[in-house]
């Protein structure tokens, strides 16, 4: 029953990388009208990694070659954003997480293009995945606004 010309994309952390990622790949991915990644890594170059950290994971389980960062990195492609983004993100989640939402809407912004941000007040990496289950979420009145208004 849905409607095949107004598809929105979205995800949260891991989910929120990949649907931007498939949302940038294309000039204008069919019938996709927005895309909503909440809690996501945006930009997973990080040059200078500890050992032993979340980043450094990055390198040793996602990519199959180090070198592979910046070309899965959704901010690489920041000029292909034909479609809104709704950014989400908590105010005390993963510094990685927080680093690369303000870095993407900073370029989305410095590029003309269309994007909204909400950052949420006091909120983690896990309570922003928990708060998905409740339909009073500000994510689903934004969600429903961008199917309202065709994105």
């Amino acid at each position: 029953g849905g409607d095949p010309a107004r598809i929105i994309v979205g995800g949260h952390s891991a989910g929120g990388h990949l649907a931007a990622l498939a949302c940038l790949q294309n000039d204008r991915p069919a019938g996709v009208v927005a895309c909503f990644p909440v809690s996501a890594p945006l930009d997973i170059h990080y040059p200078d990694c500890k050992p032993g950290s979340p980043e450094e994971r990055v390198y040793k389980f996602l990519l199959p070659k180090p070198e592979d960062d910046i070309a899965a990195s959704p901010v690489t492609y920041v000029d292909r954003a034909a479609i809104p983004f709704h950014l989400m993100y908590g105010e005390r989640d993963f510094e990685r997480i927080v680093r690369s939402n303000l870095k993407f809407s900073g370029l989305l912004a410095a590029r003309g293009k269309r994007f909204s941000v909400d950052r949420v007040p006091g909120a983690d990496h896990f309570t922003m995945h928990l708060g998905l289950g409740d339909a009073g979420a500000s994510w689903y009145q934004t969600l429903g606004e961008a199917f309202r208004h065709g994105a």
